[in-house]
């Protein structure tokens, strides 16, 4: 009888174990990695987080398809705080998506996707991009889960750019709201933030290495070259024309006439 009843508890304990298992499983999405602290915020990408492990105690995480200014740069400690308040919002509970198409960078930081919920649509990095703190970069390999991610990405900085927000508060009414430079041809992406059409059919596109030889007149580029207010309008530079960290320099007339740009685009890559 004592038997009985032993086999009765060992099985109703297995069948609650199963129970749990499948709840877990089909309640969060698998190969998410929880992180249930506050962990430590480097800069305006990366994060450090404990984890149990004798021979690597600290954790480093590189936010997939992103980049910010370097702390002793302009604006990267306002991406830092800005950062670091997203993390505060979420009481340290994070959930981290590594994708295995994303490989650890050279520094040995996992590079992955940050979500305040394991069933978030938007996650930290696309909020960082979406507040202005910070700007999509390349990502190390392609897939269609990462096309859909870079592309996410893509518009959460055209709308940060109209909108002047985080980094776009400064400069003028048109600028350079993106270049995907890791494209086969380049898409630039040009936005209008004023409040009245812009005719750009006579402005340039420079890029300054090597030598300032770079140079694409929009009105060659573009099918329409009136870009209305609050709109972005995109074309692609027809070859490879600026495939490193670099800037692309916008003027309202040809640049060997001399005169300072409208807008500086700075970018560069995975680091």
């Amino acid at each position: 009888m004592r038997r009985k009843y032993l086999l009765i508890a060992v099985s109703g304990i297995c069948v609650a174990g199963l129970v749990v298992a499948l709840f877990l499983v089909f309640h969060y999405p698998s190969g998410l990695l929880f992180v249930n602290e506050i962990p430590t915020v480097h800069d305006g990408d990366t994060i450090y987080y404990k984890q149990h492990s004798f021979c690597r105690p600290t954790r480093g995480v590189r936010l997939l398809g992103i980049a910010t200014p370097e702390l002793d740069e302009a604006g990267g400690e306002d991406s830092q705080e800005a950062f670091e308040s997203l993390v505060n919002e979420c009481r340290g509970r994070l959930w981290i998506d590594a994708p295995s198409e994303a490989q650890n960078d050279p520094h040995c930081r996992l590079v992955a996707i940050l979500l305040a919920h394991p069933r978030d649509q938007v996650s930290v990095n696309e909020r960082l991009v979406a507040e202005g703190w910070a700007r999509i970069c390349k990502m190390q390999n392609s897939s269609d889960k990462l096309e859909n991610l870079e592309q996410r990405l893509l518009e959460a900085q055209i709308e940060a750019a109209i909108n002047r927000r985080g980094h776009w508060a400064e400069g003028g009414d048109v600028v350079i709201a993106a270049i995907q430079y890791w494209t086969d041809p380049e898409q630039v992406v040009l936005v209008n933030r004023g409040e009245g059409a812009v005719s750009v059919e006579d402005w340039y596109l420079l890029d300054p290495e090597p030598e300032r030889s770079g140079l694409f007149r929009l009105g060659d580029v573009l099918d329409l070259s009136m870009i209305p207010p609050k709109t972005a309008v995109s074309f692609t530079t027809k070859e490879q024309w600026n495939n490193k960290r670099d800037s692309a320099e916008l003027y309202d007339h040809d640049s060997h006439e001399g005169g300072e740009p409208l807008d500086v685009y700075e970018y560069k890559g995975f680091d």
